[in-house]
């Protein structure tokens, strides 16, 4: 199987609309409704779309099926598009397998259950998929993992979470595909190392607990409006005592004084879910049952619902426990959860910091990959890109810049911003990454290289800051 390579022009981080595959599956109308929304909310090129067809039926895909059917195909296609380089992101429309098979002889390992992973995981893991020690289930496959977790081996001979591995916290850092990663979530130097691409699901229905269409489209709506929001709201995190949330209660205090330092609120309390009458930025708890229909919290745009338990992410009528779905219906932006039994093990789910990450201004995807140290089991349903506490910079050109792009065939590009430190810009047209410039610099193009017809310029800005966050403004122009 082949893997995405680098390009010489392309955004940093964040997230943004060119690094983006979208996966759909063409056999199924809702896949195509959904990826055409999302699609249009966040401005995803076309090129950056993927259809795919014969995708298997029934909820779980073979580990071989995963590689042959899906993955191999969308990478030949971004090759094929000159785009493989750029995608930072895999991103699936509804109409797709949750669970992912492979050989039982994982279950020799202490800490594996059985031989299921989710879609999403396996595909951020994607790298390790063709490797017979099945290296997707170390407690460590994730390098870009923001810690570097202690641990010790338990009596049952699991392996279990020191509690001193709380104090194991690497600041938020920004993603790329082509960045290689070394333990604790530093980036390598050249390309030895592992890498990764960030995987969500951009629902599930169709089961017998899934989402409906609407019900996925209004969540992504909200999610796009969170973004730059700052939203005020407080990120909660519950212990109910049961070992679903002792298994993370030791960064809880820990994760909410590095909210409050940061002006946000953050509030450690007992129970199962939000008492309170605030508004609701995260919530992290455990519990194999909520009652979310008569709970009365309300979840701000942007918010994350992350709950442990053993079956968050089966959607099957006999599953008695709440799944993700649920959290997507009462307003969230994101959830995830296991798609089969993940032992109450810390490495297997987020940490406390998964809200430290996201409140820094990473992506909902950043952040999320970020606070994980082994996500093979986890399915992420919901927005990647959410950005509600990004920080947008004030973008322009140079004064008269759309009469030139109308009227001229030599462009010339000279951003800046009016307030914030910038790294670079970088330049799309039709979503393809083609240029760059330094902050003062100058970028030009000639329209005449171009096909005739309509065509699409981004001009992005990207921070200069450990969350590399982007902001853009796009042209539409006509080349006779």
């Amino acid at each position: 199987m082949c893997f995405l390579g680098s390009a010489g022009f392309r955004v940093l981080a964040g997230g943004g609309p060119e690094g983006v595959a979208l996966i759909v599956n063409r056999d199924d109308a809702s896949s195509i409704r959904v990826a055409e929304h999302y699609a249009e909310l966040r401005g995803i090129p076309e090129s950056n779309v993927v259809h795919l067809e014969s995708v298997p039926l029934g909820d779980v895909v073979s580990i071989a099926e995963l590689k042959e059917r899906i993955l191999q195909p969308v990478f030949t296609a971004l090759a094929e598009r000159g785009i493989a380089g750029q995608i930072d992101y895999l991103v699936y429309s509804v109409g797709f397998p949750t669970r992912v098979s492979f050989d039982s002889k994982a279950t020799e390992h202490t800490w594996v259950a059985n031989n299921e992973g989710s879609l999403t995981g396996m595909t951020y893991l994607y790298q390790f998929l063709d490797d017979e020690k099945q290296l997707f289930l170390s407690p460590n496959s994730n390098l870009y993992f923001g810690g570097e977790m202690r641990r010790t081996k338990d009596e049952a001979g699991r392996v279990a979470l020191d509690a001193s591995g709380g104090s194991d916290f690497r600041e938020p850092f920004h993603f790329r595909a082509a960045y290689a990663w070394g333990q604790g979530g530093g980036r390598l130097a050249g390309q030895a190392g592992p890498r990764y691409l960030i995987s969500a699901m951009l629902g599930v229905v169709d089961e017998e607990k899934g989402n409906s269409v609407e019900e996925v489209l209004e969540s992504l709506s909200r999610s796009v409006r969170a973004d730059y929001s700052q939203p005020e709201g407080v990120f909660y995190f519950m212990d109910n005592g049961d070992v679903r949330t002792k298994t993370r209660s030791w960064g809880f205090e820990e994760a909410a004084e590095r909210l409050r330092g940061m002006g946000l609120n953050a509030i450690a309390e007992k129970g199962s879910l939000p008492s309170g009458e605030e508004a609701i930025a995260g919530v992290m708890s455990g519990s194999a049952q909520l009652d979310l229909e008569s709970w009365q919290g309300e979840l701000l745009r942007g918010a994350f619902f992350d709950n442990l338990t053993s079956f968050g992410a089966r959607f099957s009528a006999g599953n008695s426990q709440t799944v993700i779905s649920e959290f997507i219906r009462s307003g969230a932006a994101a959830a995830s959860g296991a798609v089969s039994e993940p032992y109450a093990l810390q490495f297997k789910f987020p940490t406390p910091y998964l809200f430290v990450n996201y409140a820094s201004g990473l992506s909902l995807g950043e952040a999320y990959y970020r606070s994980v140290a082994s996500p093979y089991n986890l399915l992420l349903v919901g927005d990647p890109l959410c950005q509600p506490y990004a920080n947008k910079l004030d973008l322009r050109l140079q004064e008269g810049f759309e009469a030139e792009l109308a009227s001229k065939e030599h462009v010339r590009l000279a951003p800046w911003v009016d307030a914030g430190e910038v790294a670079y810009f970088t330049f799309a047209i039709d979503g393809r990454f083609v240029g760059r410039c330094p902050v003062g610099g100058l970028w030009s193009f000639e329209k005449e290289e171009l096909s005739k017809g309509e065509h699409r310029l981004s001009v992005v800005a990207v921070s200069d800051d450990a969350i590399a966050s982007q902001t853009r403004v796009v042209f539409e122009f006509h080349v006779e």
